[in-house]
């Protein structure tokens, strides 16, 4: 796929159930492939989401990027220990455009932006709505997820199977373009060793925070005993917004079934791009880190 020099995005997450979409964040504010136009949040108490969102944006000087609350739900809660990382920064307090209709919010800014790709790293409760109110922002929108297990079938993965009705719905859109990393490649990615020292060395004020959000979620604010990262799921779906320089993909028809597992080769599947394994898997952990670091 040939991608523009510079890709306008916004980030559907649901930050604050694991601690991955925090890395993800802090990897997309360092790339200059990607103009992020927003941050939307999904699920749960979606507006003790967009504090952490905020909260992180604002320690890194990008105020500038309008946040959405999208919608809520009684399934997926925030993780508290995450959340507390931020419960001193409400949400009132960010200096920049904040919208409490996620949902309307998302279509106008897909309506305004030119060739958008929206990067989805969450259940994709928002992303149904906009797939049945306005198909037509659809089919000039690439899409971008963290989503499903291609070669097992026995295993539902969460952000699918946590709303699997709403999964079955924007896997049948008609999107521009669809690509996804699932966790048959993002879940051996984890920094660790000296890689992980360098983070914790960093005076980088966008690594501090990381670390910051990181050992709360741990629940073990002393760094002493802390030798890695957890696994980094969806800084793969960042990077794929961009490139698939390290990754082997392959093109499959999917549909979802009911229980949310992830069904290939169906003849009324969507053709969607799929990251199915690694060509170098080092080489990727030493980017992530040096993209983080610079």
């Amino acid at each position: 796929m040939a991608y523009p020099k510079v890709r306008n995005v916004i980030l559907d997450t649901d930050i604050c159930t694991d601690i991955d979409d925090a890395w993800a964040l802090c990897m997309l504010l360092k790339c200059p492939e990607l103009n992020l136009k927003m941050v939307s949040t999904t699920t749960g108490d979606a507006k003790k989401r967009a504090q952490v969102v905020a909260k992180i944006l604002d320690r890194n000087g990008r105020t500038d990027v309008p946040i959405a609350v999208g919608l809520y739900s009684a399934v997926n809660p925030v993780t508290e220990r995450e959340w507390e990382w931020a419960a001193d920064y409400p949400l009132e307090k960010y200096p920049g455009k904040v919208f409490y209709n996620g949902v309307d919010a998302i279509i106008d800014m897909l309506e305004k932006t030119a060739e958008p790709t929206l990067i989805c790293i969450g259940p994709l409760m928002n992303i149904m709505q906009l797939c049945l109110r306005r198909p037509d922002l659809c089919a000039k929108t690439d899409f971008v997820a963290m989503s499903g297990i291609i070669y097992d079938p026995t295993i539902a993965e969460c952000n699918v199977v946590t709303q699997t009705a709403e999964a079955q719905a924007v896997y049948k859109a008609k999107w521009k373009s669809m690509t996804i990393t699932p966790l048959d490649t993002c879940w051996r990615v984890k920094l660790k060793g000296e890689r992980y020292e360098r983070l914790k060395k960093s005076d980088s004020p966008l690594v501090k925070t990381i670390l910051e959000n990181y050992r709360h979620w741990r629940g073990k604010p002393d760094s002493t005993d802390e030798t890695e990262s957890s696994i980094l799921f969806d800084t793969v779906a960042i990077y794929l917004a961009y490139t698939q320089d390290n990754l082997k993909m392959q093109t499959f028809k999917i549909e979802i079934d009911n229980g949310g597992h992830m069904l290939i080769d169906r003849p009324d599947g969507n053709s969607v791009n799929a990251a199915i394994d690694w060509i170098d898997l080092d080489a990727y952990e030493e980017y992530l880190v040096n993209r983080l670091l610079s």
